[in-house]
């Protein structure tokens, strides 16, 4: 019975990550890696309800050694893949593989050496992972309040981990105090509201970032019935490209995390510096068109004003100095100009990820 019970809390696990897969794909989010923050909450939810049920069917008999092994597993697993999703979030890499090997390391320790032993280091690797998470809430540039909620939640939680690791070591496992604040039951309620608290921060930067992608920008196909409405009306389109040359280089050099970070700087930056009423679209990864309607724009000031936004937005710890945003005017007398325009672009990025893949 032990047996079904985990083989089907399993399934039931990899099946939600299954949908979470296919609802990102469908959804057409980044192409560089379907592991956004919203998938990584997905995968931890999952985590900490197997590691629940897991514990629950846990006891001391042989037969149920199993299910104790895979809640120590899950259960910082699930810890750690909020610190992946965070960090993904503030565009960094999200590290997911190395906090699988360090919690498969754990339900090992439990299966080959003690359950005592296995406690311990879970709960030591419970700490580390908080501390990861409140690292990066800290130095990240992630919306206040969720991060705030996240990181301080996350700080309490590796906290008490620790405290019910010294704990029985200095006051004996059979203490009032011990007994009281640090046994099953007092850490299972203490799991439970860290859980709801860092869901609820977790939401708040998953509409975030949601808000940003989907209300500042479009894709090129609306930015094309943009320009049709508008060449209905006038002679000539006015609009600006912003571009990212070097963005192919960096991704090889400093990873997709850094590229992902850098693109989602530039979209942010753009669509706050461009006039009110501007519409910004997504010509290709890393090439934004925005239409002007205005003709007092000062295009100096827009380049500065957008300079200095996009490096205020990008994280304060990347490994090089941010590549060069380079903005132009174009002058669009017909549809084909930007359909031209768009087309070179793609094929400026497809040459460069060909010398990328040399």
């Amino acid at each position: 019975m032990v047996t079904l019970y985990t083989v089907t809390l399993t399934i039931v696990c990899c099946v939600a990550v299954g949908v979470a897969i296919i609802a990102e794909r469908r959804r057409g989010g980044d192409q560089q890696s379907w592991l956004t923050l919203s998938n990584f909450a997905v995968l931890a939810a999952c985590c900490a309800t197997l590691s629940t049920l897991a514990y629950a069917l846990a006891g001391d008999e042989a037969d149920k050694l199993i299910p104790l092994v895979i809640g120590d597993i899950s259960m910082p697993l699930a810890v750690g893949l909020l610190a992946a999703g965070v960090r993904r979030a503030a565009g960094r890499r999200h590290h997911a593989t190395v906090f699988l090997i360090v919690s498969v390391g754990v339900g090992l320790t439990t299966l080959v050496v003690s359950a005592e032993a296995g406690q311990a280091v879970k709960l030591v690797t419970l700490a580390a992972f908080c501390a990861a998470t409140v690292w990066t809430c800290a130095r990240g540039p992630l919306p206040a309040l969720g991060a705030r909620l996240i990181g301080i939640t996350c700080g309490i939680y590796g906290v008490y981990a620790l405290a019910r690791l010294v704990g029985p070591l200095l006051l004996g496992p059979d203490a009032p105090e011990v007994q009281l604040y640090l046994s099953s039951g007092p850490s299972s309620l203490v799991s439970a509201l860290a859980v709801g608290v860092t869901a609820v921060g977790t939401v708040m930067l998953i509409r975030s970032e949601s808000g940003i992608d989907e209300k500042d920008t479009v894709n090129a196909d609306t930015l094309a019935d943009w320009v049709d409405a508008l060449l209905q009306q006038r002679g000539e389109v006015s609009a600006l490209s912003v571009t990212v040359p070097d963005l192919a280089l960096h991704r090889t050099a400093f990873g997709r995390a850094w590229a992902h970070s850098v693109s989602s700087a530039l979209s942010r930056a753009t669509t706050a510096s461009m006039p009110t009423g501007s519409v910004v679209g997504e010509v290709t990864a890393g090439v934004l068109v925005s239409l002007r309607f205005g003709s007092g724009a000062d295009t100096d000031a827009i380049r500065e004003r957008l300079q200095t936004a996009y490096e205020r937005m990008l994280p304060p710890a990347g490994p090089t100095d941010p590549p060069e945003v380079k903005i132009e005017v174009l002058d669009i007398t017909e549809s084909a100009d930007l359909r031209r325009f768009a087309r070179a672009a793609r094929t400026t990025a497809r040459r460069a990820a060909s010398f990328e893949g040399m």
